[in-house]
């Protein structure tokens, strides 16, 4: 079935809609995250690619007295965390942003920096505190189709290499788990599927069948640097 490029924008939009992070990341992996960076004692934090802004809206009511700004190319996303949240947030390209803050957060928008090796060497000097870095990566030994879907990505063990040489006193290395995972790509199948009409079934239907190709392969690899 032929969907136009504008169609394939209005699907995925809806399926980031009905996700409450753009990312494999459950509720207590957000939690943790939270608590990390209020208790390293952040007084600034930028979130790079905030989307709609969840995560960055979490930091922002935990710790009122902290600076959180939301940067997201996607006006719309911006939008929506503007009307809903207590931390700031603004539209623009995040590969241009200089300014250093207390943490530094980008998660899944590593490739504005030429991918997760690139981000974690370009944003870690400017990160006075704390520095969260996380994106795809292989977990498994991808097959042709998924390096040609997903291109070239770091191995987890390649994303723990880059930091070891950044010079942080310590580093914690995870993965999503699966149920991480499977929330995330069921809510965004059945966000698509909230659209309705034969093109969203089968969009959706499209984008279960390649997670059950990708599943397990793909992982995405979370990295916290602190000074």
């Amino acid at each position: 079935m032929e969907i136009s490029d504008k169609r394939v924008g209005e699907l995925m939009a809806a399926g980031r809609a009905a996700v409450r992070f753009n990312a494999p990341l459950g509720g207590d992996r957000a939690r943790q995250l939270v608590e990390s960076i209020v208790a390293h004692g952040a007084t600034s934090v930028v979130d790079l690619g905030c989307g709609h802004g969840e995560l960055a809206s979490l930091v922002a009511a935990a710790a009122p007295a902290i600076g959180v700004v939301g940067i997201d190319r996607d006006a719309d996303q911006i939008a929506a965390a503007q009307a809903s949240s207590q931390a700031s947030f603004d539209v623009g390209d995040i590969a241009a942003w200089q300014t250093p803050a207390d943490t530094i957060v980008c998660v899944g928008a590593t490739h504005a920096f030429g991918g997760t090796v690139d981000a974690i060497s370009t944003l870690a000097p400017r990160a006075r505190r704390q520095l969260i870095v996380a994106d795809a990566a292989w977990m498994g030994e991808p097959d042709d189709w998924c390096r040609a879907t997903f291109g070239e990505l770091p191995t987890v063990d390649d994303v723990a290499d880059t930091a070891a040489q950044i010079g942080f006193a310590s580093l914690d290395l995870s993965t999503s788990a699966l149920d991480e995972w499977d929330e995330f790509e069921q809510g965004f199948i059945a966000g698509i599927r909230s659209v309705g009409g034969d093109d969203a079934q089968y969009f959706a239907d499209l984008r279960s069948e390649e997670y059950a190709r990708y599943r397990g392969v793909l992982g995405f690899a979370w990295l916290i640097g602190t000074r």
